[in-house]
C-alpha cells in the first residue's frame, strides 16, 4: 500500500512521459531524436524540469526495488546450528523449532532436529522428524541412514536393516553404514552376510573396537573360542569401557569353564564400565557359578536397582536365599522371577520343593510341580516329586491306624 501511495503522489503517467524526455535530453543526441520524429516539445523542455522528474523516477524505482526485495525475502540457505561452544540440546532444539516455524517445507530442518532428538535419546521424536524429512524429499540417502540408526536403537532391527539397505542402494557410502548393516545382520543370525560387511569396513578402519567386538561375537557363536577370545580382548584393548565386549567375553569364558578368567574380566569391567544391566548380570552369574555367593548377591542387588523387572536379578536373589536356607525370602524372589519369565528352567520345581519341605504346604507344592512338568515334560525328577507329594497328601487324610500300617 505504501508504494501505491508514492505512485499516486508522483502522478505516474506524467512521470513516465517526462522520464522519456529526461532520457532524451541527457542520453540521446538531437540528431538521433530527429530520426524518431520526436516532438519539438521534447527538445524545448527546460533542463531543470527534466532533472526534477528524473530524480522522482530514480526515487520511485529505488523504492520499488527495495519493496520487491523485502516482499520476497525467504531464508533459502540452511541456517547453522549454534556453534560447538553451545552444546545444550534444548537450545539447539529451540533453534530448529524456530526455523521449522518459519519454513515448514524445508526437509533439512527436520533432518537436523531429528539428529538433536537422537542425541537426547528421544528416539520416537527423532524418528518422527526424519520421516517428515523423507516425506518432503525422498531422494536423500542420508535421511534413510539416520532413520536406520534410530530404528536400530529402538530395537526394530528388520525395519532398520531395510532403511540401511535403501540408503546403500541410493549411493550412501560410510563406514558407519557398513558396520551398522553388519551388526543388524549379526543380530538377525545372518553371520555370513555380517562378515562380508565387516571385511569391507576393516579394510578402511582396522582398529575399530566395534568391528573387533562383532567379529568376536560371531566367532563365539560359531564355537571358535580362540578367535573369539582374541577379537573380544582386542575390542577391550581398543576401548576399555566397551560393556558389550566384556559381557560377551565373560559369558564365553564361563560357558567353556574358564571361570577364573571370567571373574578377572568381570573385575576389570566393574572398574572401567558404566552400570549396564547385561554386564552386571554376567558378572553376578559368573560369581554364582564359582560359588562366590556373597559377591554374587551384591551384583544381583545392583542389577535390581537398575531394572526392578529383571527376572535374572530376582532369580539370582532367590538362589542366594536358598543357599542361605532363607526359604521364605527365596519363595518371594522366585515368584517375582516367574512373574516376569514363566519359562525359567527349574523355577517352578524349586518353588514346589520349597513348599514341600520348608513352607510345609503340600497343596501349593503340588501346584508348582504340576506347572513344572508342563514346561519340562518327561523330567524324572519332577515326576518323582509329583508321586512323592501325591503319596504324602493321601497319607495325610488316611486314618491314623491305616497310615501307621502303610509306614510300617
Amino acid at each position: 500500500m505504501k508504494y501505491l501511495a508514492i505512485v499516486k503522489i508522483l502522478n505516474i503517467k506524467k512521470l513516465i512521459k517526462l522520464s522519456i524526455v529526461y532520457f532524451c535530453n541527457y542520453f540521446v543526441d538531437k540528431n538521433t531524436m530527429s530520426k524518431f520524429a520526436l516532438p519539438n516539445s521534447v527538445l524545448l523542455l527546460e533542463k531543470n524540469e527534466t532533472m526534477r522528474f528524473g530524480i522522482y523516477l530514480i526515487l520511485f524505482l529505488s523504492l520499488f526495488t527495495i519493496g520487491c526485495r523485502e516482499s520476497n525475502v525467504t531464508d533459502t540457505s540452511f541456517s547453522p546450528l549454534p556453534n560447538d561452544a553451545n552444546k545444550q540440546f534444548s537450545k539447539q532444539g529451540n533453534f530448529m523449532d524456530e526455523r521449522i516455524t518459519d519454513n515448514s517445507l524445508k526437509p533439512t530442518y527436520y533432518f537436523q532436529r531429528s539428529k538433536i532428538h537422537f542425541q537426547e535419546k528421544d528416539y520416537k521424536a527423532a524418528l518422527r522428524d526424519v520421516q517428515a524429512a523423507i516425506q518432503l524429499d525422498s531422494f536423500q540417502s542420508r535421511f534413510y541412514f539416520l532413520k536406520s540408526v534410530i530404528l536400530a536403537d529402538l530395537g526394530t532391527n528388520q525395519d532398520a536393516l531395510g532403511a540401511a539397505r535403501k540408503a546403500e542402494r541410493m549411493g550412501y557410502k560410510s563406514i558407519g553404514l557398513d558396520i551398522l548393516i553388519s551388526k543388524l545382520y549379526y543380530e538377525n543370525s545372518e553371520s555370513n552376510l555380517s562378515i562380508q560387511y565387516l571385511r569391507k569396513a576393516r579394510q578402511v578402519l582396522p582398529n575399530s573396537p566395534t568391528i573387533s567386538y562383532l567379529y568376536g561375537a560371531i566367532y563365539a557363536d560359531a564355537q571358535d573360542t580362540v578367535q573369539a577370545f582374541n577379537e573380544l580382548k582386542e575390542a577391550i584393548r581398543l576401548d576399555s569401557s566397551y560393556t558389550n565386549a566384556y559381557s560377551k567375553l565373560i559369558a564365553t569364558y564361563r560357558k567353556y569353564g574358564f571361570v577364573n578368567q571370567a571373574i578377572d574380566y568381570g573385575t576389570l569391567a566393574a572398574r572401567h564400565c558404566e552400570e549396564n544391566k547385561d554386564l552386571i548380570y554376567e558378572i553376578a552369574t559368573t560369581l554364582l557359578a564359582n560359588e562366590q555367593i556373597d559377591s554374587a548377591v551384591f551384583w544381583h542387588r545392583k542389577l535390581l536397582k537398575i531394572d526392578a523387572d529383571s527376572w535374572q536379578a530376582n532369580l539370582g536373589l532367590a538362589k542366594y536365599h536358598i543357599a542361605k536356607k532363607e526359604y521364605l525370602e527365596a519363595e518371594k524372589f522366585y515368584n517375582r522371577a516367574l512373574e516376569y519369565n514363566p519359562n525359567i528352567d527349574g523355577g517352578y520345581y524349586q518353588l514346589g520343593y520349597i513348599y514341600e519341605y520348608y513352607a510345609k504346604d503340600l497343596e501349593k507344592s503340588m501346584k508348582y510341580y504340576k506347572k513344572a512338568i508342563r514346561i519340562n515334560r518327561g523330567s524324572e525328577a519332577i515326576e518323582s516329586a509329583l508321586q512323592r507329594v501325591t503319596w504324602k497328601l493321601k497319607r495325610r487324610y488316611m486314618p491314623e491306624s491305616k497310615a501307621d500300617s502303610v509306614t510300617s
